[in-house]
């Protein structure tokens, strides 16, 4: 239902964008959405360094504006400065809405949830039948109340001529040569543990990827997560690229373009990975895939577990984490196999 009268008079919109990868990813579909219905204001996003890099070279977005600096007060008064008209927040956040209220943004469009309502004009409910949608669906249906028309979910992520140049000399330098079968690893999930397939099983499952396929392995994993993705690389014996912590959010996303297919855990990495287009098989525990699969080609691997989707970061005592122990090597193999062909 759309509850603003009259979008056609807005002439400077700012989106606050989510602050994390997946999120952000997600909320491609709506932002574009926006764009297209909004065509003659100036439509900015605003989000955090360094997320705020994948919006750099989308073409429904006219200006980025990065925040630094965490605080409510500060974040305010970057928002002042743009002298917005109307604030779609994305985010569910009291703070984000309380910003963009300090900032006397006359139009506050938001999820009316987390105390925040009276901060929002307009604000939207969010009952359970939106609360289960995907998380991409929940976004659209938010942009839809400008009188958007809910459009496809897929999104994409631009990573920029200077990013694919990087991205291709730190390849080369690695070794890496164009043909072949190239298979990327997502290990890591800065979320928590409870959404971590087991490292080893990554190093198997390279490993058969290399016997069995001759696979080139490329791991990928944030810097905070370097040292894990390390260890993934140090187990794989067969042809092995390790650019953990390597590379900023674009270069990693350009280097993403050069894989056949990646293996990932429910990660912002897997949302990167299937917006530039590669196929994609999402192991997920803890989390609903349900409400954050793949926007783009994919297959899920999960364990049949009584008390999984949990949402929880680390496991319940004595669980030790058997939605993700369960889920075998070749169960995530033969997924990747019957996604490339389409079985």
């Amino acid at each position: 239902m759309k509850v603003v009268d009259d979008s056609s008079g807005l002439e400077r919109v700012v989106i606050r964008a989510p602050n994390w990868i997946g999120d952000t990813v997600m909320a491609v579909p709506a932002v574009t959405a926006i764009g297209a219905a909004l065509r003659g204001a100036q439509v900015t996003v605003c989000a955090r360094k360094p997320i705020s890099l994948l919006w750099r070279h989308n073409p429904a977005v006219d200006e980025v504006l990065e925040l630094g600096v965490k605080g409510v007060l500060k974040e305010a008064a970057v928002l002042r400065t743009g002298g917005y008209d109307a604030a779609v927040l994305l985010t569910n956040s009291f703070s984000t809405a309380l910003a963009a209220w300090l900032a006397g943004i006359p139009l506050r469009l938001g999820y009316a949830c987390h105390w925040r309502g009276a901060l929002l004009n307009p604000g939207v409910g969010r009952p359970d039948r939106i609360r289960s949608m995907h998380q991409a669906e929940q976004y659209l249906v938010l942009a839809g109340r400008l009188g958007t028309v809910q459009g496809s979910r897929r999104a994409m992520v631009w990573a920029g001529e200077e990013a694919e140049r990087e991205a291709a000399r730190l390849l080369g330098e690695c070794g890496y040569g164009e043909g072949g079968f190239t298979v990327g690893l997502c290990p890591g999930a800065s979320y928590g543990p409870a959404k971590r397939w087991p490292s080893a099983k990554f190093m198997e499952l390279g490993n058969l990827f290399g016997k069995e396929r001759g696979a080139r392995i490329v791991v990928f994993a944030g810097p905070g997560e370097a040292p894990l993705g390390g260890e993934v690389a140090g187990g794989i014996s067969a042809d092995v690229i390790d650019l953990s912590g390597k590379t900023d959010l674009l270069v990693l996303t350009a280097a993403m373009k050069k894989c056949d297919a990646i293996v990932s855990n429910d990660t912002g990495t897997m949302h990167l990975a299937s917006a530039v287009g590669v196929p994609v098989v999402g192991i997920f525990g803890s989390t609903d895939p349900g409400r954050t699969s793949p926007l783009g080609p994919h297959a899920i691997v999960r364990s049949d577990v009584r008390c999984s989707p949990c949402f929880r970061r680390t496991c319940r005592s004595g669980l030790d984490y058997e939605c993700m122990e369960k889920i075998t090597v070749d169960e995530v193999y033969n997924a990747a196999l019957d996604l490339l062909h389409g079985g």
